[in-house]
């Protein structure tokens, strides 16, 4: 049996989660058709659960830098 993408990039996907990087642009860059089939493989990784709550918080700051910079 074959492992999936999600298995084989594991590594690769839990750096961009945890950059921020939003998991259905990761799974569309691997040829999913969306996140799903990423998050049924690695659900249970707690490496996977880390990088998730890794990745909101990247996000919220880039967001709260956008916010200081905007104009009225």
């Amino acid at each position: 049996m074959s492992k999936s993408l999600a298995v084989i990039n594991r590594d690769d996907i839990i750096q961009r989660i945890s950059a921020g990087e939003r998991l259905t642009d990761i799974a569309i860059s691997l040829g999913y058709k969306d996140h799903s089939a990423i998050v049924h493989r690695l659900k249970d990784d707690p490496e996977y659960l880390v990088a998730r709550e890794t990745g909101v918080e990247a996000r919220m700051e880039v967001r709260e830098r956008d916010l200081e910079v905007a104009s009225e």
